[in-house]
């Protein structure tokens, strides 16, 4: 569909376009917590079930072990590797309640350390990356900065995921739009 309009003497051609929906379902935009990551856990107003720690400027807190736990005082070991923010926040005000009437808790998460992505080849910015959210493919790629338009074969890059190696034309993809890629 095309249409004309004057705009100070020239003539602008306006035309609507349809971009087709992605083929790979959006992200999700919550956080899964997982072995690796260090979360800061805050019970507000009784800094004696905090996991919160200050190392001179920084702050720093639980880091999440190999099966999902971290370690609280007095409530001791609590599996929070799986959960979301949110869920983890629930969980410890419910443990809580045994100690404190009404209590309130803010957890973060201070190092993301649990969904590495491996940026290697012909890319601008190589090395170990860490999701702070799921990423899409096209996420993945924008951290690699680009690649080296000489030496690389944008054709014939491998995505690695789920111990399965997908083949994936990034020259399609961004060249061309192709998301099926």
């Amino acid at each position: 569909e095309a249409s004309a309009a004057q705009s100070g003497g020239a003539i602008l051609a306006v035309e609507n376009v349809t971009i087709p929906a992605l083929q790979e379902t959006p992200p999700s935009p919550d956080y899964i917590v997982g072995p690796g990551d260090v979360i800061m856990v805050e019970v507000l107003g009784a800094p004696e079930f905090s996991s919160v720690m200050s190392t001179g400027t920084a702050y720093r807190g639980s880091r999440v072990d190999g099966n999902g736990f971290i370690q609280m005082p007095t409530l001791g070991l609590i599996k929070v590797g799986g959960l979301t923010l949110v869920q983890i926040r629930e969980h410890i005000q419910t443990l809580l309640k045994e100690f404190i009437k009404e209590p309130s808790v803010i957890v973060e998460v201070s190092e993301y350390k649990s969904y590495p992505i491996y940026i290697l080849g012909q890319f601008k910015n190589t090395g170990i990356f860490y999701m702070d959210r799921p990423f899409n493919v096209m996420q993945g790629l924008a951290l690699g900065g680009g690649y080296d338009v000489g030496s690389a074969n944008p054709k014939a890059a491998r995505i690695i995921r789920d111990k399965r190696i997908l083949p994936v034309d990034v020259y399609e993809l961004l060249m061309n739009a192709d998301q099926t890629q």
